[in-house]
Order: C-alpha cells, then sequence, then structure tokens
C-alpha cells in the first residue's frame, strides 16, 4: 500500500529527549518546534475497531455482528455487557474499543429501535469534575440538527455505568472508500458539500470539532453522508482550546497535542489558540485525500509529518489528476492556507463554494443533498 494514501499512524510519541535522535534534533526549526509541542499525540490508530471498517470511538459500519476479538478488546470488567441489558438497551454485540471508551451496538427496547452505545471509562466516570464537564459537552454537541452530523440520543447512567447513546450509522467510513486515484469528481463535490454544511452548522453553535479526517465520516448506502466523532470537540466560546489536550488514555490535560497529525492545521501542530478555521484546513486536507487517494502532506515520523505542516506546501489537486475542476483546486488550495486569516474564513463559505461547483459538475442524474 503506498505509504501516503492511508498508513498506520504512529500511537503516541514522546517529546525531546525521548525518541528524537541528536542529528534529527539538528534539522530544522519546525521540527524542533513539533518535537517540544507534541509530547503525546492521540492517532487514529490508537482506537481498537472491532472490524477494518470502525474507525475512532464511535463508528458503526454496516452488517456488524458479535465479534469476539472485539470484546476481548474491551477492559475485563466491560466484556460481560454484551447480552446484558443496561436500562432498557440490550446490548447486542461489541464495535469498539480505545481510549475514549467501548461502543456497542443496542436495542432500545422501548422505542423498539436500533441505537450505538459508547459506554465512557471508568476513570472518567469517576472523577465527578470530568464526568460533569463531559455531560455538558454531549448536552451541547446534542443540541447539534443536521442531517450530516450523528445525533446523540442521550446521556444516561445505569447499574453504576455511565454512558451515551447515539444514531447507529449503517454504511461505510470514507477512508474506507477512497480509492488509490481519488474519487470522481461530481461525488467529491457532493461529500464536499455535505462535511462543508456539518461544520457549518458546528461552528454557528460555537462548536470546534478539532478531529475532522475520512475515518471520523461515514456515508450510507444511500450516499448520505454523517460526520462522526464529536469526542474532541469543543466550544469556542469556552475555555482557550488549547488548554484543553487528550493522551492515549482519554484524559484531558494541558500540555497535549489533540487531534490526527495528517489533519491538524498548523496552528494546531504547534500548539497555538484554535478556532474554527482550524476545521477548514482539516477539511482542506480531507478534499485532497478525496481528490487524489493521498495525504498532502508526509512524513516518516509524526514529527517530520508536523514538521511539513508546518512548513511544505501542498501540490495542486491538479497536477495529479488534471482532469480536476480548477475551481476545486482553488477551493482545497484556500482552505490549506497556513495563516487562518488567509484561509476561507467559514465553513458557510466553503458551503457556497461547492454549491456553485456543483451546480457546474452536475450530471442530470445527480444531484445536491446539502
Amino acid at each position: 500500500m503506498n505509504e501516503n494514501t492511508h498508513p498506520r499512524p504512529v500511537l503516541i510519541y514522546r517529546g525531546v529527549g525521548g525518541v528524537f535522535s541528536p542529528r534529527r534534533r539538528q534539522t530544522e526549526h519546525a521540527t524542533r518546534l513539533v518535537a517540544s509541542r507534541f509530547l503525546r499525540v492521540l492517532c487514529a490508530s490508537a482506537v481498537a475497531p472491532a472490524t477494518p471498517c470502525l474507525p475512532s470511538w464511535c463508528r458503526i459500519g454496516s452488517a456488524v455482528a458479535y465479534d469476539k476479538a472485539a470484546t476481548d478488546r474491551l477492559a475485563p470488567g466491560r466484556r460481560e455487557l454484551v447480552g446484558r441489558n443496561l436500562s432498557h438497551y440490550r446490548i447486542t454485540a461489541a464495535l469498539g474499543a480505545g481510549g475514549m471508551g467501548e461502543v456497542y451496538r443496542a436495542t432500545d427496547t422501548k422505542l423498539g429501535r436500533e441505537v450505538a452505545l459508547k459506554v465512557l471509562p471508568a476513570e472518567m466516570a469517576r472523577d465527578p469534575q470530568r464526568l460533569a464537564r463531559f455531560q455538558r459537552e454531549a448536552r451541547v454537541v446534542a443540541a447539534l440538527n443536521h442531517p450530516h452530523i450523528v445525533t446523540i440520543f442521550s446521556v444516561e447512567e445505569a447499574d453504576s455505568v455511565n454512558f451515551l447513546t447515539m444514531e447507529l450509522v449503517e454504511g461505510q467510513s470514507l477512508d474506507r472508500l477512497i480509492p488509490p486515484n481519488g474519487l470522481p469528481v461530481e461525488r467529491i463535490v457532493t461529500i464536499a458539500g455535505a462535511l462543508a454544511g456539518a461544520l457549518a452548522a458546528a461552528h454557528d453553535k460555537g462548536i470546534v470539532h478539532r478531529d475532522l479526517k475520512p475515518a471520523n465520516v461515514m456515508v450510507t448506502s444511500e450516499g448520505r453522508v454523517k460526520v462522526l466523532d464529536f469526542g474532541l470537540a469543543k466550544e469556542a466560546q469556552g475555555d482557550s482550546l488549547a488548554d484543553e489536550t487528550m493522551t492515549s488514555a482519554g484524559r484531558t490535560q494541558p500540555g497535549i497535542v489533540m487531534g490526527t497529525p495528517a489533519y491538524m492545521s498548523p496552528e494546531q501542530v504547534a500548539g497555538r489558540p484554535l478556532d474554527h478555521r482550524t476545521d477548514i484546513f482539516s477539511l482542506g486536507v480531507v478534499l485532497h485525500e478525496m481528490a487524489t487517494g493521498r495525504r498532502p502532506f508526509a512524513g516518516t515520523s509524526s514529527a517530520e509529518l508536523g514538521s511539513a505542516i508546518l512548513r511544505d506546501t501542498a501540490p495542486s489537486v491538479t497536477d495529479v489528476r488534471p482532469d480536476l475542476p480548477n475551481d476545486l483546486a482553488r477551493i482545497i488550495r484556500r482552505c490549506m492556507e497556513k495563516d487562518p486569516h488567509r484561509r476561507v474564513q467559514t465553513a458557510r463559505d466553503v458551503t457556497n463554494e461547492f454549491r456553485v461547483l456543483a451546480d457546474a459538475t452536475r450530471t442530470p442524474s445527480s444531484g445536491r443533498q446539502w
């Protein structure tokens, strides 16, 4: 598999004095900056999915059945949840496990519907302040009402187990759908417009996602797009986004960068204060990958990758695929401007750009879904 398509990222790497050799520390100022900022990084593969189609903490694939391997990854005290009831939810399958908790498929016996049930890590549940904060942030995300954002139904507690319930999305993750040479232009435009619309809805509520990537996007069998995993999201009006970070154990601590390195904005890599424009950069990276089948920035380590994000200019998608519209290349390039002030300023602007592009590229059999 091409290293630039979907390589497995490094789980954790330590700062200066741990992993980086003296020779590498002398290479560039940018690399030293990344090394000093990135004490630990939560990466995509830090989550152990139940199947290859399950990303992050709440990706739900189609035709998911009970998987012994998934159950084996669960905390010992949680393995017996499959087959049990929590309140009126009958747990039928283990879907995935990671630092942010374990995810199960369950049946809501009151309403007769299938849901995804996420059990919080025990250490979070035992800390009253962290539990209260999680519940507060979950309520904010639950207030989002948009066809392209997965719906959180409730935050509950039963039998001393804290969990939330959410929409069960049947489909495939975007990272499984992107071919080596990229998607057809009409599909790029359709998915891109839906993603931009979802971010615009979140940003309008003051919520920044901070971990947008193909693994956190589901496409249903009907072609509907759903953005998942607002587990790293935060209210932009709250405490400084730069002060809230995530370790591989799922704990928020200062001084640790949160997110997935390949999709981070330069300001996120450098540990600077963030606002909604960090999501726009991440969107640009996702769009580049959809268009070309490869990520715009590469490195043999997370430090080199971070340095590339800070320093390198991404190649134009039309250099890789001359068949793509110049307007698409322009939108992607503007989304990935290093300086947030030079970037497209709002996700709503990106949505409008793709509305125009959709009209220009649409065939009689195609249509918009945002």
